[in-house]
């Protein structure tokens, strides 16, 4: 995984840019994505997966309950991009860790944009890409970043996991100013 990070003053102009690899996923992404593919290739009404919600409740994951959608059922695992998928900005600088489950210190969590998909034939990398802008009104020192999704549990109970989190050296955003994330999940990186 990499991402990018742009600071923007109130007159729109670049402060700082922030370049990383190796943002961490967390056991929820691997939970989460075990629970897709289990579900999707074999439609098994006992598998089940936990995951760990931003409260700290441990959510139990699957359970396929329809003959006909293998992702869309009444209690679905899948994340509804539309204001569902969220990117979320803090404040702590304790380093992430694969249990995490929230932020050490969320300052705002916004809409990420529909990902893109590329794939590049010459290297054989596939990326998905996303971004979120982030506006602060006042000024504000910023020095983590996360990912959640929202999904259902076994008894279509609604809930945010963090599945990537990553923290940076802290940067301060002016009042008026602006962060914008993009990430790129890479897969086959080229390097």
């Amino acid at each position: 995984m990499r991402y990018k990070l742009v600071v923007k003053n109130a007159d729109g102009e670049v402060v700082g840019v922030r370049e990383k690899d190796n943002d961490m996923f967390t056991a929820n992404f691997g939970a989460w994505l075990a629970a897709i593919f289990k579900l999707g290739f074999t439609k098994d009404s006992a598998t089940t997966y936990t995951a760990i919600d931003e409260n700290g409740t441990a959510r139990t994951l699957g359970n396929y309950s329809s003959n006909s959608d293998y992702v869309n059922r009444a209690s679905p695992i899948h994340c509804d991009w539309g204001n569902q998928f969220r990117v979320a900005i803090g404040s702590s600088t304790s380093a992430p860790t694969v249990n995490d489950i929230a932020l050490g210190a969320e300052v705002a969590r916004v809409q990420a944009n529909m990902p893109q998909v590329v794939a590049d034939p010459s290297t054989g990398e596939l990326k998905i890409i996303f971004s979120a802008t982030f506006s602060f009104d006042q000024e504000q020192t910023v020095s983590e970043i996360g990912v959640f999704f929202y999904a259902r549990d076994k008894n279509n109970n609604g809930f945010n996991i963090l599945v990537a989190r990553d923290t940076f050296e802290p940067v301060t955003v002016s009042a008026g100013g602006s962060v914008t994330i993009q990430y790129e999940w890479v897969f086959n990186p080229a390097t």
